[in-house]
C-alpha cells in the first residue's frame, strides 16, 4: 500500500491543503455546506508515470519516494506531523480538525480511503471511476492489510518532539498505544523521552536521562554494526573502526565518591577496603575493571538501603576484605576470585534483600568469556576495541548488554564506551542508519516494540532532513543506500517501503522523480484590514502548496536548476558576496558618470582590481574586468593630459633640462 495523496482541513499552518505524494492521480475535497465531494482521476500521463515507476522500482520492495521541498517555515516538517499524527489505525481524533489518507494498493492499484477526525463516512461522497474503499481510521475492525506502519525518523533535535512524546503518566500511557498501533518515533526528542522514561522506572536515585540517552543509543548503533556483519551485508554508512573502552581511573573515582559519601558513612570502610585489597594486585585494565564494579555495588546498596548500611552487612563481608589484604599467601590473587568470594559473602549476608546481585555475577560471567578480546591491553585505563573484527563486535555487544543492567552503570559511568576516528558528519550517517535499522527490526518483528504491531504489509518511513550536517558526496549516495539497505535488511519479500522525505538539498532532489515532489512556498499577499474602520490593506503570508508539473523536472537534473526552481532562491550566491558585488558595481558606475577627478586614483582601481581577481564566475568577473580597464585607460589619458599642460608652462630651459631627465631614466632603464 502506498499514501498517494492527504487533505488537511486544518493542522498549524496548513489550511484546507491537499498534497500530491504521486502525481499519477488528480485528487481534489471541495466542501458543499456540510458535505465533501472528494474528487479522483487519473492523470492524462498516468501509463507515462506508471512505466517510470516499474522502470525504478519494479522488482524492489521500496514501492516509492517522493520529498517535499519550498521555502523555509512553509510547513514541510508540519506536513510529516499530521501524517505521522493521524494516518493510524484505531486512534479517535474526533474532536480535531479532520484529515483524509488516499492509499493505492500495490498490487491491484485499488484506492482506499482513510479519515480521521470530526466527520462521518456519510458526509463524503466519492467521485472516481476507479474502485474506491473508504474506512474511518477509528474503526476497531480494519484488517491488517488495510493498514501501514509508518515511522517517523530525523537526526535533529527538536524539543516539540520530546514534549509531545512523554512527560506523565498519562502520556507514557498514550505512548504505548502509540506503539500497540505501530507507530514506531525515532526523532531525537522522541528517544530523550524514552530516555527520562527509563530513568523515572528505574528510580529517582539513579535519575540520569542523558546518559540513559547515550547508552541506548550506543546499543543501537553496536547492534546495527553486528547485524550488517552477521547479514555479510555492505555497511550502508561510514563505519567506526576502532572502539575505546576507557575505565575509570581509582583517584578520580574515588575522588567522585568522597565528595558524595560523608566519612563516616559505613559504606567507605567497605570502599577502602577494596581499595587494600587490589593494591595487592597487578595494574591491569582486569583489576581495574572488577575493583570498579565491586566499588559500584557498594554505592548501589548504600543509595537503594533505606536502612543503616551494616543491617545488611553483618561485618561478615568487611570481615572478608580484611582477611584478603592482611593474607600474606595471596590467596585471592586473582580478581575474578576476590569478586565471587565476595558476591557469594554478600548473598550469605543479605545483600540481596536489598538489591539484585545476579546483574553484577552476569557482568562478570560475560566478562569471562570475552576479557581475551576486551581486556588485553598494556594500559589499565584505555583499551583499543579492532572493529574490523566480527568476533569483537560480538563480545563487545555480549558484554555490554550485560553491564548496561547494572543500574550505576549509567549513573556513575565507572567504564565508559566511544567510537574513535569518526567526524560529526560521518557520525550523524552511522546515526541514522542505525535509527533505519531499528526500524526494520520492528517490522521483522525481532525488537520489542514490534510484539504490539498487527503486522500490516506495508511500511511508510518519514524522514525529516536526514542529509543535515552530511557532505555533499555523501548526499549523492544516501537515497541509494537508503533504499539498498531496505532491500537488504527486510525479510518479508511482501513487505512493501514508502518513503517520505523533506530535505533542502538539491543533491536529493536530483535522484526524485518530478511525480513525487511537493513543493511548498509562502507568499505574501495584500488583504483588508479586520478592522472595519480602517480602509487600508494588512500584509498577509499565504502557505502555497505545487505538485511537480508546475515546475521543472528534477531527475537527473543540474543543481543550479535546482536551487532556483525548488528551493524559490532568488540569489545562488551568499548574501555577504552579493553586497560586495553590488559595491563593485555601485563603484564602477560612479565613475563611469562622474568622472575620476575625485572619486578615482590609482590606489582605489588596485584595490578594485584586487578584489575583482578574486570573483570566481569568470563570466562576471571579466565583465567588471574590462570594466575597470576602461577605466584605467581614462585615468592614464588624463594624467597624460596633465602633463602636457605643465610641460607647455615651462621655460625653455626647463624643458631642456626635463628632457635631459628623460634621456636619462631611457638609458638607465
Amino acid at each position: 500500500m502506498q499514501l498517494i495523496y492527504c487533505y488537511i482541513e486544518k493542522y498549524k499552518a496548513l489550511n484546507n491543503a491537499g498534497i500530491h505524494f504521486d502525481n499519477r492521480y488528480e485528487c481534489s475535497v471541495e466542501k458543499n455546506g456540510e458535505q465533501y465531494e472528494l474528487t479522483i482521476n487519473k492523470a492524462e500521463d498516468f501509463d507515462a508515470l506508471q512505466n517510470v515507476h516499474d522502470f525504478v522500482w519494479g522488482d524492489s520492495n521500496i514501492s516509492s519516494i517522493s520529498a517535499i521541498v519550498g521555502d523555509n517555515g512553509a510547513g514541510k516538517t508540519t506536513v510529516l506531523e499530521v501524517i505521522g499524527k493521524y494516518f493510524r489505525a484505531y486512534e479517535d481524533y474526533s474532536d480535531e480538525p479532520f484529515s483524509i489518507f488516499i492509499c493505492e494498493c500495490t498490487k491491484s492499484r485499488n484506492l482506499k480511503i482513510f479519515i480521521q477526525g470530526n466527520i462521518q463516512l456519510e458526509q463524503i461522497s466519492i467521485n472516481s471511476k476507479m474502485k474506491c474503499c473508504i474506512f474511518d481510521l477509528k474503526n476497531k475492525e480494519i484488517n491488517e492489510e488495510d493498514q501501514m506502519t509508518v515511522a517517523y525518523v530525523t537526526n535533529i533535535l527538536d524539543s516539540k518532539h520530546y514534549y509531545g512524546a512523554a512527560l506523565d503518566s498519562d502520556r507514557f500511557i498514550k505512548r504505548e498505544n502509540s506503539r500497540n498501533i505501530g507507530h514506531i518515533e525515532l526523532s531525537e526528542g522522541a528517544v530523550l523521552a524514552d530516555a527520562l522514561e527509563e530513568s523515572i522506572k528505574e528510580g529517582k536515585y539513579l535519575y540520569n536521562p542523558i546518559e540513559r540517552y547515550f547508552s541506548n543509543e550506543f546499543v543501537r548503533q553496536l547492534q546495527y554494526l553486528k547485524s550488517s556483519k552477521e547479514k555479510s551485508l555492505s555497511l550502508h554508512s561510514v563505519e567506526p573502526k576502532i572502539l575505546w573502552i576507557s575505565i575509570e581511573n581509582s583517584k578520580h573515582l574515588m575522588r567522585r565518591i568522597e565528595y558524595n559519601i560523608e566519612p563516616t558513612d559505613k559504606a567507605m570502610e567497605y570502599i577502602d577496603a577494596i581499595n587494600e585489597v587490589f593494591k595487592k594486585l597487578s595494574n591491569s585494565s582486569e583489576n581495574s575493571f572488577i575493583r570498579n564494579l565491586m566499588i559500584c555495588f557498594i554505592q548501589e546498596v548504600r543509595l537503594k538501603s533505606r536502612l543503616q548500611f551494616e543491617l545488611y552487612a553483618e561485618e561478615k563481608s568487611l570481615n572478608f576484605f580484611r582477611t584478603v589484604t592482611e593474607d600474606k599467601k595471596n590467596l585471592y590473587a586473582n580478581p575474578i576470585e576476590v569478586f565471587e568470594r565476595f558476591f557469594k559473602i554478600c548473598r550469605e549476608s543479605k545483600f540481596d534483600e536489598v538489591l539484585e546481585i545476579q546483574p553484577y555475577v552476569d557482568v562478570i560471567e560475560s566478562f569471562k568469556r570475552n576479557k581475551k578480546i576486551l581486556f588485553e591491553s598494556e594500559f589499565p585505563w584505555l583499551i583499543p576495541i579492532n572493529l574490523d573484527k566480527n568476533t569483537n563486535k560480538e563480545a563487545l555487544l555480549d558484554f555490554y548488554e550485560c553491564i548496561e543492567k547494572v543500574p550505576l552503570f549509567i549513573y556513575d559511568k565507572f567504564i565508559s564506551f566511544e567510537w574513535a576516528g569518526i567526524s560529526s558528519g560521518e557520525y550523524a550517517l552511522f546515526n541514522l542508519f542505525s535509527k533505519l535499522y531499528r526500524v526494520s527490526e520492528m517490522i521483522n518483528g525481532r525488537y520489542n516494540l514490534a510484539k504490539y504491531t498487527r503486522n500490516p504489509k506495508s511500511c511508510l518511513i518519514l524522514l525529516d532532513e536526514c542529509e543535515i550536517t552530511l557532505h555533499p558526496q555523501w548526499q549523492t549516495q544516501v537515497i541509494d543506500k537508503i533504499t539498498e539497505f531496505f532491500k537488504e535488511m527486510i525479510d518479508d519479500p511482501n513487505m512493501k517501503i514508502q518513503i517520505i522525505l523533506t530535505t533542502h538539498s538539491p543533491i536529493l532532489l536530483s535522484d526524485m522523480h518530478q511525480s513525487n515532489v511537493v513543493y511548498m512556498r509562502q507568499e505574501e499577499t495584500l488583504e483588508k484590514s479586520s478592522n472595519k474602520d480602517e480602509q487600508q490593506q494588512e500584509k498577509q503570508i499565504k502557505l502555497v502548496i505545487e505538485s511537480g508539473r508546475t515546475h521543472k523536472q528534477t531527475f537527473a537534473q543540474n543543481i543550479h536548476e535546482l536551487f532556483t526552481d525548488a528551493f524559490f532562491l532568488k540569489h545562488t550566491r551568499g548574501t555577504l558576496a552579493e553586497n560586495t558585488l553590488d559595491k563593485i558595481n555601485q563603484q564602477l558606475e560612479n565613475m563611469e558618470k562622474n568622472g575620476m577627478n575625485e572619486i578615482a586614483n590609482s590606489t582605489t582601481l588596485r584595490q578594485l582590481a584586487d578584489v575583482i581577481d578574486h570573483i570566481g564566475e569568470p563570466v562576471l568577473r571579466n565583465f567588471y574586468k574590462d570594466r575597470l580597464l576602461k577605466l584605467h585607460k581614462q585615468w592614464e589619458s588624463k594624467k597624460l593630459e596633465t602633463a602636457k599642460e605643465v610641460y607647455a608652462q615651462l621655460s625653455n630651459e626647463e624643458k631642456r633640462l626635463f628632457i635631459e631627465h628623460l634621456l636619462q631614466e631611457a638609458d638607465e632603464d
